[in-house]
């Protein structure tokens, strides 16, 4: 074979195989919004507060539930928890409660539930252990292997492993007074904050009491590097974790926020605002006129759902469905015409998880 053909061959199979795998990788690529995988199931019953994700799960919560027991032929009621793979949707566990549940949380290390003045904890796996306070529980914040427990009289008990740890009697006249929102635990690996009567506690995680600020009187809480991120009826504001000195990102009122390494994401009066940490304004969009794959043209969404994010995209629920947004400058990337939404967005490995139409639904991000 002469120097030509042989070149001549080495060519054309050089180009065949990169045909070839061009042709064999043309197929439809998925994109942002897309269908990642659903799974159906009963999820159109929960309320967005008693389905959260943590650790790889979906973790639904019914205080309470009637079903009809086979094994025992009669029907039983209480509080049932379920977990689901964000992986695929699979279920993975279910256990039922012989007792309506008074409160539940569900945060980094699993779920725990609360009645008749027991917590029940769950991890990956399903049930770990229960321990009774032996008084009425109600709230709950969930860390490592740790569950913290806000009692009637106004303590705040620490438990792990079946075993209670710390009991802090907060002031006596808190615990009872009708006075702000709804008592709200919340803990991380840093802090565990209590909100109630109108003050925010915040006690280490070995149970000394840090500080105690009647400032801000919050419903909802985030942690991140340390900063304590609270939502009330007045605004969001940013407390020190080490000393509770407090500092207003916005006085506008918040509905649903979440926090990154470098900004505060809000929604409320039918906005998607953007803040730095420091509090100032980065980008406001009330609403998106363009057009495009998985992007139709709308007119002025309301942005009053929940608010997810990291370094690389914000998610939220509006009137016109699942938007995603550039953190950089509030570009809307893509928006769905799901407005059926339940519950989500919650971000996990595989994608951007919503409750669409009683469906359980990850999708491309």
């Amino acid at each position: 074979m002469t120097s030509r053909r042989r070149f001549l061959r080495r060519t054309g199979g050089a180009l065949g195989l990169g045909l070839g795998g061009g042709l064999a990788g043309c197929g439809y690529r998925p994109g942002g919004g897309d269908v990642r995988w659903r799974a159906s199931g009963n999820f159109a019953s929960f309320p967005t507060g008693a389905l959260e994700v943590t650790d790889g799960l979906v973790v639904t919560v019914a205080d309470s539930t009637t079903s009809f027991d086979i094994d025992r032929e009669e029907w039983v009621s209480g509080g049932r928890v379920t977990a689901y793979s964000t992986a695929d949707g699979t279920q993975l566990w279910s256990d039922h409660l012989d007792a309506d549940l008074s409160c539940h949380a569900v945060g980094d290390g699993g779920a725990a539930v609360g009645f008749d003045g027991t917590v029940v904890r769950y991890g990956a796996d399903g049930r770990r252990w229960r321990f009774a306070v032996d008084e009425p529980l109600l709230a709950l914040g969930v860390a490592g292997e740790w569950a913290y427990g806000l009692t009637e009289s106004g303590a705040l008990v620490a438990c792990s492993d079946g075993v209670e740890r710390w009991w802090v009697d907060l002031e006596p006249e808190l615990g009872g007074a009708d006075v702000g929102f709804d008592p709200v635990v919340a803990a991380s690996a840093d802090a565990v904050l209590c909100s109630v009567g109108g003050t925010v506690h915040c006690v280490d995680p070995s149970g000394r009491r840090r500080w105690a600020r009647s400032e801000v009187d919050a419903r909802r809480f985030s942690v991140v590097d340390g900063e304590v991120f609270a939502s009330s009826g007045t605004g969001l504001a940013a407390l020190d974790g080490s000393t509770g000195e407090s500092r207003w990102i916005t006085d506008d009122r918040v509905g649903r926020f979440a926090v990154t390494t470098d900004a505060a994401y809000c929604a409320f009066d039918a906005e998607l605002r953007a803040y730095d940490r420091s509090g100032d304004l980065r980008w406001a969009i009330p609403d998106d006129r363009r057009s495009g794959r998985n992007r139709p043209g709308l007119d002025r969404p309301d942005y009053q759902g929940r608010v997810a994010a990291d370094s690389e995209g914000v998610y939220v629920d509006s009137s016109a469905g699942l938007a995603a947004v550039a953190p950089s400058d509030g570009r809307v990337r893509w928006r769905l015409s799901n407005r059926t939404l339940s519950a989500g967005p919650y971000l996990v490995e595989s994608g951007v998880l919503v409750v669409d139409d009683g469906e359980l639904v990850c999708h491309y991000r």
